[in-house]
């Protein structure tokens, strides 16, 4: 959970929320599977240049795996106190 009933709080509980879910271990998986996504469904490895042009496509395309990286990305937006 993230606190925002002080700017104290949002910062500590944010730091808290952040060592317990973006450590390297925690995030390797995810960002492994993005690159073998981005991999096999882009010309990323063929011509790089064109990659924030399929990124952008592919968010505004409804791709399921952008939608979902997307979506994940996204900040709570209840008030006071936010799951993460």
């Amino acid at each position: 959970m993230v606190s925002t009933a002080s700017v104290e709080d949002l910062c500590r509980s944010t730091l808290s929320w952040l060592d317990q879910h973006c450590s390297l271990p925690t995030l390797r998986p995810m960002v492994l599977s993005s690159l073998r996504l981005l991999s096999t469904t882009t010309a990323i490895l063929t011509d790089p240049s064109l990659l924030p042009e399929q990124a952008t496509l592919a968010v505004t395309q409804g791709d399921p795996a952008a939608a979902a990286l997307h979506h994940s990305l996204q900040p709570a937006t209840r008030d006071n106190v936010h799951p993460m």
